[in-house]
């Protein structure tokens, strides 16, 4: 059964919409008051026990019901928004997922989903796509089962993740197995890549085990270092990839400019990984909120030279410095966080081995 998109060569060309420099998406952005892509955590309630994860507040209180998320969606609309992407904790775990994928593929948005798929089955994926779901994003930690089963605490949800990419793949979408590198996984990354390219669907690896939203840093000892962590780091796509020396005056993140990030209970945040809230929905508009936020105008404000440290470092070329992280370690936007610090030092270090020059 192949379930075609009513565009579907449209919905190709504009599935990836990451705002590159001089890409198309950095020249609409440019033109466009507001972001072009709304993350939005339907719940953090979750079914799975990873020792990873950075939300902290899983009791589902004071969730938005569907009527406020048709008030979002209509808001978003107004404003431009191209993407909604929905994530979580787990979104199945709301009874009216299907309801909102539907209510949001009829305002025209791209739809994206990022699900363990642990309580997906065939039947829900196909419903999904064909109530407008171009995008499906799965958590997968292993090659092997077990070993992924065990990680996030339940049976069976490495067997659900990968038919859940395969259904989505087959009838026509778009699906991308998304994975952590972690101190206890860095062999299975090359694996998944390549079960990832023989099946088509896309990898995405992150580097960076982040701290919790409330600074704690129970996490820290999962991340990969030294050669492991290199050899991990090598199947990603931009590991060989250099940007120019940041000058003083350059832009520190997009955050603020190219998403917002709407939480489940309607408050309003800059990014996943920037816990602090400009405001709620419930209580002024979305536009309102955005526009007079004068934490949002220091964060876009940063530059890479608030920070000397991060100036005289040979190795900032190589860097994606996340003032939400600095902030969650040091309690400062313009610090350096050290997860940052070593996968830059890693980045830089494949690049040399591999013949990179220094200049």
């Amino acid at each position: 059964m192949v379930i075609k998109p009513r565009d579907a060569t449209t919905i190709e060309q504009v599935s990836d919409c990451e705002v590159r420099p001089g890409s198309f998406w950095e020249r609409l952005q440019d033109e466009s008051d507001f972001p072009l892509i709304a993350l939005f955590c339907a719940t953090e309630r979750c079914c799975m026990k990873c020792a990873h994860c950075y939300q902290t507040e899983r009791t589902g209180r004071g969730e938005l019901d569907f009527e406020e998320i048709e008030d979002l969606l209509d808001q978003l609309a107004a404003l431009g928004v191209f993407r909604f992407s929905i994530t979580g904790g787990e979104p199945a775990l709301r009874d009216d997922l299907h309801q909102i994928v539907e209510a949001a593929w009829k305002r025209k948005f791209l739809v994206s989903l990022k699900t363990t798929a642990a309580l997906l089955n065939k039947q829900d994926i196909i419903k999904l796509r064909e109530n407008g779901l171009s995008s499906l994003s799965v958590s997968l930690y292993h090659i092997e089962p077990e070993k992924h089963d065990e990680f996030v605490g339940r049976k069976g949800a490495w067997r659900r993740a990968m038919s859940a990419l395969e259904t989505f793949s087959d009838i026509g979408g778009i699906s991308n197995m998304s994975t952590v590198i972690m101190d206890w996984n860095t062999g299975a990354i090359a694996p998944l890549k390549n079960m990832c390219e023989e099946r088509g669907w896309n990898l995405v690896a992150d580097a960076k085990v982040l701290l919790a939203d409330d600074g704690g840093d129970a996490v820290v000892g999962l991340r990969a270092s030294g050669d492991t962590q290199l050899e991990a780091m090598k199947n990603l796509p931009n590991a060989r990839q250099r940007r120019p020396v940041k000058g003083p005056g350059d832009q520190l993140c997009l955050a603020g400019i190219t998403s917002v990030y709407i939480k489940p209970t309607g408050e309003v945040w800059l990014c996943p990984a920037m816990p602090v809230s400009l405001g709620n929905i419930r209580d002024r508009s979305l536009y309102e909120i955005w526009t007079e936020s004068e934490l949002r105008k220091q964060v876009i404000g940063l530059t890479w030279g608030d920070s000397e440290k991060c100036m005289t470092c040979e190795d900032n070329r190589f860097c994606q410095r996340c003032p939400g992280e600095a902030f969650k370690e040091h309690g400062s936007f313009t610090a350096a966080a050290t997860v940052d610090c070593e996968v830059a030092r890693a980045h830089a270090r494949i690049w040399r081995e591999d013949g990179g020059d220094d200049g």
